[in-house]
């Protein structure tokens, strides 16, 4: 692993190193291909490159929450951006759902009853039910997805 701040900061990358099959009661069968796999977050990065103390204060999210915290009168930005409680949870959980659900019915996944369109599904139905909990009686998500493309439009033309 790879961290920002020494051991106790934020994790920015990580190898895995990919070598065995772990079977029942532990034991490890060697696998016949090796392999090496490398994870960065884009959002961690952002982050320390932008100076914040949370991925939710990055410029791609930043305007997605205003726009909850506007909709949502009773939120303050702290709280959504650093609130460990379940009035932050649920702002960043909607602001995470959105931008997910967007980009994945602008790559053609539909919500279903099936597959991919039941996860696509299921995310715009708990991110409904976390704005609920947040006092949005009306149907808001509409109104967060042109905010989304707007923040993603130039890495995403």
């Amino acid at each position: 692993e790879i961290f920002f701040n020494g051991p106790d900061g934020v994790e920015i990358w990580n190898l895995v190193f990919t070598q065995f099959d772990r079977k029942d009661k532990g034991v490890l069968d060697p696998l016949p291909s090796k392999n090496i796999d490398t994870g960065m977050g884009l959002e961690r990065i952002a982050r320390v490159v932008q100076g914040k103390k949370t991925n939710f204060e990055i410029d791609s999210f930043g305007p997605i929450i205003d726009v909850i915290l506007n909709l949502s009168d009773s939120v303050s930005r702290r709280t959504a951006t650093h609130g460990v409680g379940q009035v932050g949870q649920k702002v960043r959980a909607i602001a995470d759902h959105i931008r997910a659900v967007t980009f994945a019915i602008s790559d053609g996944v539909l919500p279903s009853n099936e597959e991919r369109g039941y996860v696509i599904r299921k995310l715009i139905r708990k991110a409904f039910w976390y704005g609920r909990g947040l006092g949005l009686e009306k149907p808001f998500l509409y109104k967060l997805v042109p905010v989304v493309a707007k923040v993603m439009e130039k890495p995403y033309p």
